[in-house]
């Protein structure tokens, strides 16, 4: 992970778990995420996860674990994923659950410096 210090200004999500689309154009030092139950808070602070390790795979597979979407793995194998693995497990990061063989690919975490997956 790079270890230049990350600030945010704003936050621009695309096609990532329950975003289509979220941006919040002014972020402070501190922020506050409230809602209803099911409305995306987890979501945001996972998209803040990938984004502030800049979309290494670890970080992907960390969160699929977390949420129970990868099963009957140890806990340490996560850095021993193959490239198919993480393949097969990706639609369950983007918005939808769509199949990722058709467009859009990608998912988008952050407004200056964008990390796409």
């Amino acid at each position: 992970m790079d270890d230049k210090p990350l600030k945010l200004d704003s936050l621009e999500i695309q096609n990532f778990r329950a975003f289509n689309h979220l941006t919040i154009e002014r972020l402070g030092r501190v922020n506050l995420i409230v809602g209803k139950n099911s409305v995306g808070k987890t979501a945001l602070l996972e998209a803040l996860y990938i984004y502030a390790w800049r979309g290494h795979p670890e970080a992907l597979v960390k969160v699929l674990m977390d949420r129970d979407e990868i099963n009957n793995i140890e806990e340490d194998r996560s850095s021993f994923f193959t490239a198919q693995d993480l393949y097969s497990l990706l639609p369950f990061l983007f918005y939808g659950r769509g199949n990722i063989a058709s467009p859009p690919l990608t998912f988008q975490i952050g407004t200056t410096q964008k990390i796409m997956i």
